[in-house]
C-alpha cells in the first residue's frame, strides 16, 4: 500500500464529505436498536434474539465512533500539515 500525505484542504474535503455519511449511520443504528429493544419487551422477538441484535447494532456503534475520530482527526491534524509545509 502506497500512503501519501494530503494537503490540509484535501484532508477538509475527505472530512467533509465523510461526516454527515457517519452522522446518517449512527442515527440509522441508533434507530434500529430503539425498533429491536421495542419488539424485544413486546416479545415478538424472543430475548436470545434481542440480546443478539444489541450485541451486533453495539459493535457497529463502536466502530462508527472509531471512524467518526478518524475524520475528527483529520480535521485537527490539517492545520499541523499546514503550517509544515510552510
Amino acid at each position: 500500500m502506497t500512503v501519501k500525505a494530503w494537503t490540509p484542504e484535501q484532508a477538509d474535503a475527505a472530512a467533509s464529505a465523510l461526516e454527515p455519511a457517519l452522522t446518517a449511520a449512527r442515527n440509522y443504528v441508533a434507530g434500529v436498536r430503539i425498533r429491536a429493544d421495542s419488539l424485544t419487551a413486546s416479545g415478538a422477538v424472543s430475548e436470545e434474539v434481542g440480546a443478539q441484535l444489541a450485541l451486533g447494532l453495539e459493535g457497529a456503534r463502536r466502530q462508527l465512533e472509531q471512524a467518526t475520530e478518524i475524520v475528527a482527526e483529520l480535521r485537527r491534524a490539517a492545520p499541523i500539515v499546514a503550517a509544515v509545509e510552510l
